[in-house]
């Protein structure tokens, strides 16, 4: 569903329970690591069939992209809100610094997120690191 096709809304009930899938694999690779998840250990946690995974996600790596992607997204929507505050650069610095913590620390679990982009695709790992750097 990534390659060039549209995101579905956050509002339908594809949209949020695939942001659910996201959410729930992000945890799982966290705690386990990216190769030590299956998809039944992701399936598991949400209390779904690994089948139904599929309807959302072709592979283990798109769903790992989708989770850099919607993180990147996220902290990138928190710098851009940041940046349009009139506040001193010192003040945005400390405030995008903040944000940046909070990403690491939430739904993303965004530490284990910095060591795991060379296990998506090149496809997708071209995307990330386009985000990363425009962060």
């Amino acid at each position: 569903m990534s390659n060039g096709s549209p995101v579905p809304s956050a509002d339908s009930r594809f949209g949020r329970r695939r942001a659910a899938i996201i959410k729930s694999a992000a945890h799982v690779f966290g705690r386990k690591g990216f190769h030590g998840t299956t998809l039944e250990e992701i399936a598991a946690e949400l209390q779904v069939t690994k089948a139904s995974l599929y309807y959302y996600f072709s592979t283990k790596e798109e769903l790992l992209y989708e989770v850099h992607l919607l993180s990147m997204q996220d902290v990138l929507g928190r710098v851009e809100a940041i940046k349009a505050a009139s506040d001193s650069p010192v003040e945005q610095l400390e405030a995008a610094t903040t944000e940046h913590l909070r990403v690491l620390a939430g739904d993303y679990e965004g530490a284990f997120l910095l060591q795991q982009e060379y296990d998506v695709p090149e496809e997708y790992r071209q995307e990330i690191i386009r985000l990363r750097d425009r962060y």
